[in-house]
């Protein structure tokens, strides 16, 4: 397996918490780190649209709530929709 070493900025206590985290657990710093942005990204990607909206959108005011009802969304027939993922609305 081709490695590629990367440096990383963490702040003194991140670094000694996660030192600490690491010798507990019987793990190096770099394993980690790698075993944690891999499982981070996988979750992400797993992810559905409503946790994913529910985790990084805040609701709606009553003002825009209001405007949104007067949309009558509830006549759209759920035929003429699909379901997109997080991609497709990442892309655009």
């Amino acid at each position: 397996m081709e490695t590629v070493r990367k440096n990383i900025t963490l702040s003194r206590n991140q670094a000694e918490e996660i030192e600490r985290f690491t010798r507990l657990n019987g793990l190096s710093f770099s394993e980690f780190l790698r075993d944690a942005a891999i499982k981070e990204i996988r979750r992400r990607n797993d992810q559905d649209l409503l946790d994913y909206l529910r985790e990084n959108t805040d609701f709606v005011s009553d003002l825009e709530q209001k405007e949104i009802d007067k949309l009558n969304l509830d006549d759209f027939k759920e035929e003429d929709f699909r379901e997109l993922s997080i991609d497709e609305i990442l892309r655009g």
